[in-house]
């Protein structure tokens, strides 16, 4: 069973409690009249475990409550059991997790006649070794307003000091160089329709690089397939005078297994030149998808390769909006509209797949009107994010 698990810098609050009515537990009485067994009707206990907070950095303090729990008596025991082998008496107790991993708290309860039931609560302690994020630096500001709907930014590999911006939704087939104080290099153009271009990566090709463009927004969950497009990246210098220049590009049409989905992060791993997307969903129940390499031009169907619930720990935030990965690969980060992000730190020669099943690291992002993009810098130690609305900061956040 993959375990999508996380971790947070800061205490949260109980995202609901487990409840049980074990039936398992019943009592079983002996007839001493003709030695047979009759089941026990009940009534009986419901255990209820809640714990607060489910994520945190160790050592995480956690204050368990059995609040809803049952007993058909005027009396009700309780007693918890935890998975690094500590135990306590009572309904309220305090336990501290000294580890990080998954851990479990299981609640017992008893009528004080016999009959039992137990629920179990989940607790997610993130790695000793997550960094943190710095104050965010306003490197610049967007200065030209054709640039109002910012969804997705990249930071250039092939020209030192340059991001690549693209429109949400309801805009050319264009793609935008920028200097990183925000002014305008470069507007070039596609020569394709577009549907919602919603996140934007790169993949090394030989000694050249791709601008790899998301065109994956699917709000109605409408579209019979989306693409993603793979552009040859122009030179750009980051003190010219604009240009204009129309771009070739190689298209992918990608079909999701199933139902349509909706999307707005896709990175490419630098190891296998797999592209990943993770699709997004308002109640938080998104997924994370494969294309695997090589890429051609044509139809190829997406692998779901399993769910990922951005509403309960160990992650939060429901919608995902921008995804992207270490230069090295070693770090991957989705975002959601909120200031919290996840980042999966991800050993050597381990697959995206497995290290994104592992627990995430919280991290905190800038607050922004409406944060659809991010991007890790050239050189890994960092985070570029830009908001839609005009003339908004750039920001650089540091990872620590």
């Amino acid at each position: 069973m993959l375990l999508l698990l996380a971790c947070s810098a800061t205490p949260q609050t109980d995202f609901g409690p487990s409840v049980s009515s074990d039936d398992s537990e019943r009592a079983v009485h002996e007839s001493e009249a003709d030695d047979s067994e009759i089941l026990d009707s009940g009534p009986f206990p419901t255990a209820v475990a809640g714990g607060t907070p489910r994520m945190g950095s160790p050592p995480l303090e956690v204050s368990f409550q059995a609040q809803g729990s049952t007993s058909p008596t005027a009396e009700l025991n309780g007693r918890w059991a935890f998975s690094d082998g500590d135990s306590a008496e009572g309904l309220d107790v305090e336990h501290t997790f000294a580890t990080s991993g998954l851990h479990e708290a299981t609640l017992t309860v008893d009528d004080g006649l016999g009959h039992e039931a137990s629920a179990t609560v989940e607790v997610f302690v993130r790695s000793e070794d997550c960094p943190s994020t710095g104050s965010p630096i306003v490197e610049g500001q967007l200065q030209d307003t054709e640039l109002s709907e910012i969804s997705g930014v990249v930071a250039s590999h092939a020209n030192p000091g340059v991001l690549w911006v693209h429109n949400d939704a309801g805009h050319d087939s264009l793609l935008f160089a920028l200097s990183e104080a925000g002014v305008l290099l470069g507007r070039y153009s596609l020569p394709l329709p577009r549907s919602d271009w919603e996140d934007i990566a790169l993949m090394q090709d030989g000694d050249d690089w791709l601008l790899v463009v998301g065109d994956l927004g699917d709000n109605a969950r409408a579209r019979t397939s989306v693409q993603v497009h793979l552009v040859p990246e122009p030179e750009v210098s980051p003190t010219q005078d604009l240009v204009e220049q129309e771009l070739t590009v190689t298209s992918l049409d990608l079909t999701y297994p199933g139902d349509p989905q909706d999307a707005e992060s896709i990175f490419v791993d630098p190891d296998t030149d797999d592209i990943y997307i993770v699709t997004k969903a308002w109640d938080g129940a998104s997924f994370l998808a494969r294309k695997q390499a090589p890429h051609e031009a044509g139809t190829s169907e997406l692998e779901l390769l399993y769910p990922m619930d951005f509403a309960a720990p160990p992650l939060d935030g429901k919608a995902t909006t921008a995804a992207t990965i270490s230069p090295d690969g070693s770090q991957i980060v989705v975002r959601t509209y909120q200031q919290s992000a996840w980042l999966w730190e991800r050993s050597p020669g381990q697959s995206i797949p497995d290290a994104m099943a592992g627990i995430p690291c919280e991290i905190t992002l800038p607050l922004e009107p409406q944060g659809e993009s991010v991007a890790f810098s050239v050189d890994g130690t960092a985070l570029w994010t830009i908001s839609e609305r005009t003339e908004v900061p750039i920001y650089r956040t540091p990872l620590e």
